[in-house]
């Protein structure tokens, strides 16, 4: 059973690398590290990393709240 948000979903990928960048120095801290990101839709994605550790740096994602715009 597809839900009513999986239906507006694009079934591609986007291939992306992702770095730490100290942002007073703009000095690269850590990555780049590749990636993919899938399944777009209005207002999601989904991150798929095969590292997540780059020396002693460790990348996470946590979910954003969306809201919209008045």
């Amino acid at each position: 059973m597809i839900s009513a948000g999986q239906k507006n979903t694009l079934r591609s990928y986007l291939p992306i690398e992702i770095t730490a960048q100290h942002a007073g120095t703009e000095k690269i801290m850590a990555g780049p590290l590749r990636g993919k990101l899938f399944d777009f839709s209005k207002n999601e994605a989904c991150l798929l990393m095969s590292e997540i550790m780059d020396d002693k740096y460790h990348f996470f994602t946590l979910p954003r709240k969306i809201t919209s715009a008045s």
